[in-house]
Parts: C-alpha cells; sequence; structure tokens
C-alpha cells in the first residue's frame, strides 16, 4: 500500500474511532446503531473508542499508525512508549514486543512474581510435580486425567523454546 493511501486509511480508521467515542457517549444504544450502519462489530468500535478518548487529535503522532496507540492503551507511560516508537521508528508489532519485554522485566524483579502472577516459586513447584509424576508407575501415569500427559509435554516443548531462546 502507498503511504498516501496508509496515510488515509489511518486517517479514516482514526475518524471511526472519534465516532465510535461519540456514539459510545450518546447512550446505551449509540454504538449498536454505529455498528449496523458501519457493519463493524461493537466489540471493535468500543476498542477504537477508547483509543480515540485516551489521545486527542492534537496528540496523535503523525508518524505513527492506529495500531501503536492501541498497543500502549492502560500503560502509565504511554506517551513516552510512543514517542520512543516515533524516535526508534518501530512498528507496532515492535512496539508491542517492546511493551511485552518491558512488563516481564518489571514483573520479573520480583523473586516473587513473573508473567501473569507466576514466578521461580510456580517453576519450582511444576519441576517437583513432573519428578512425582515420572516416579509413578507407569499404569498409575497411564490413568491420569486431565490431559496432564499433553501439559507435560507442552512444558516440555516451552522449555526446549525457552532454552534455545536463552542462548540466542
Amino acid at each position: 500500500m502507498s503511504s498516501s493511501r496508509l496515510r488515509l486509511a489511518e486517517a479514516e480508521r482514526w475518524d471511526l474511532a472519534d465516532r465510535a467515542a461519540t456514539a459510545q457517549g450518546a447512550g446505551r444504544q449509540g454504538l449498536a446503531r454505529l455498528s449496523a450502519e458501519l457493519d463493524i462489530p461493537v466489540t471493535t468500535l468500543r476498542r477504537w473508542a477508547r483509543v480515540a478518548r485516551q489521545f486527542s487529535p492534537d496528540s496523535r503522532e503523525s508518524t505513527l499508525t492506529f495500531s501503536h496507540f492501541e498497543a500502549v492503551i492502560g500503560h502509565s507511560n504511554r506517551i513516552d512508549l510512543l514517542k520512543l516508537a516515533a524516535a526508534e521508528q518501530w512498528s507496532a508489532k515492535q512496539l508491542r514486543r517492546e511493551l511485552i519485554e518491558r512488563r516481564l522485566v518489571e514483573e520479573g524483579a520480583s523473586e516473587d512474581t513473573g508473567p501473569a502472577g507466576a514466578g521461580p516459586a510456580v517453576l519450582q513447584t511444576a519441576l517437583e510435580y513432573m519428578n512425582q509424576l515420572a516416579s509413578l508407575s507407569s499404569g498409575l501415569r497411564a490413568s491420569l486425567r486431565g490431559g496432564v500427559r499433553e501439559k507435560v509435554h507442552a512444558v516440555a516443548s516451552a522449555a526446549t523454546r525457552l532454552d534455545k531462546a536463552w542462548d540466542t
């Protein structure tokens, strides 16, 4: 897509987001009517409206896409993150990756918590549990329910990917 067509598409998306914010403020059925008019799901319009409310038209950096702004919703330092993304010329995907990395570093800063409240203690518990599974007789292991084997395989695969990623 050419840069002029991309800018037009971005302007249209911001316009739709602003319309969704206005419709949402008009009452309970405002978004539903706009959704029917535009054939865009209400959930999408609600998400776009949230972005439009967070960033006034004069705060919308023209070198960034709507997706950049959407990625930083809910972050306390969203303005700084957007400035960094513009300065570094990050794509929205790169910005999302940076946000994930920052969250993991922040959450991992404590020994007690990591991603989604998990941390080294959870890994230790998982290790102990899998060691217990390994010590069971094959008959008892076979009788386990709840997809235990599949979950163990998923954990093993994730551990292998993480181990390889750690070396890069």
